[in-house]
């Protein structure tokens, strides 16, 4: 069992997918190198704590060598 990871991710891209939401790319070096499929990513948007629970986000896709992942935010609503 592996511990859980805490990297800061700034945002390279986002990109609507319709009624599914949108594709969030985020540069993710140590996150990228341990992440396998079926996992999700804890995300905390902000620095403070409101709100206090991070949102769990899939995996779409796993760019080991350049150090990014992709995942999926859900439409609000």
């Amino acid at each position: 069992m592996r511990a859980m990871l805490l990297e800061e991710c700034p945002v390279v891209s986002t990109r609507p997918v319709g009624a599914l939401g949108t594709v969030l790319l985020v540069r993710a070096p140590g996150i990228a190198a341990q992440a396998r499929p079926g996992q999700l990513a804890l995300v905390r948007a902000a620095a403070g704590f409101d709100p206090v629970l991070r949102r769990a986000h899939p995996f779409l896709r796993i760019d080991r060598e350049g150090g990014e992942v992709e995942l999926l935010l859900g439409a609000a609503g």
